[in-house]
């Protein structure tokens, strides 16, 4: 836990980050504070791991240890999802696409869909001591944005049956349970809860919310 502490605690804006391309949260070059909080983010992962293998920790200790800070880091690294339903989702719900793909970039990462919730248990994330990382580690901007998303992605949701949008032909089944997430993402934008557990249901509401034709 001190080498972890200590990771965190380090980082210059001069040194080089060992993940990928900073993505960017609040528009232009990411910020050398968010730069900061990358580079301390990875080394502080890369001491957890290492603790973890000393202690022969069980799964759920390395999940605790490790988990928080790996989705720290790909929120801040990772670049954003793409599709031509972001496009739509995004204009129906009157935000930008890149709003829309952070928002959804946010829920993905942090698994905020209330069935994963249900089905991890007291493993589950817990997303709020992400947004601290974030609070501490990040600027100002960076961490008021991820913050509003967040509060944005509380709201009570759609609820949404796999067996609905399987029925949907031109929603291939590999893009299934990325349409769900847009579609939790675009509902709350909204402040909806629809009921969409039957196919009729589904392009019924879609079509309604400007989204067209599948």
């Amino acid at each position: 836990a001190t080498e972890v502490a200590a990771a965190l605690g380090r980082g210059s804006a001069g040194e080089a980050t060992t993940t990928a391309e900073v993505g960017s949260l609040v528009g232009g070059a990411c910020a050398a504070r968010d730069r900061q909080a990358l580079v301390a983010t990875s080394r502080a992962l890369a001491a957890a791991k290492r603790a973890c293998d000393a202690l022969q920790a069980t799964g759920q200790m390395r999940y605790a240890a490790e988990t928080p800070l790996r989705c720290f880091e790909r929120l801040l690294a990772e670049a954003r999802p793409q599709g031509d339903m972001i496009d739509r989702f995004a204009a129906a719900a009157g935000v930008s696409r890149d709003d829309f793909a952070g928002l959804l970039h946010m829920w993905e990462v942090l698994r905020l869909d209330p069935l994963h919730k249900k089905q991890q248990g007291h493993l589950c994330l817990r997303s709020g001591f992400v947004l601290a990382l974030a609070r501490a580690r990040c600027s100002s901007a960076t961490s008021t944005q991820l913050a509003a998303w967040h509060s944005l992605l509380q709201r009570r949701g759609p609820r949404v049956s796999g067996k609905a949008v399987a029925a949907i032909d031109s929603i291939a089944p590999r893009e299934r349970s990325a349409f769900i997430a847009q579609l939790h993402v675009f509902c709350r934008l909204r402040g909806a809860a629809p009921v969409l557990d039957e196919p009729d249901a589904l392009r019924e509401y879609l079509a309604h919310a400007g989204i067209g034709d599948l």
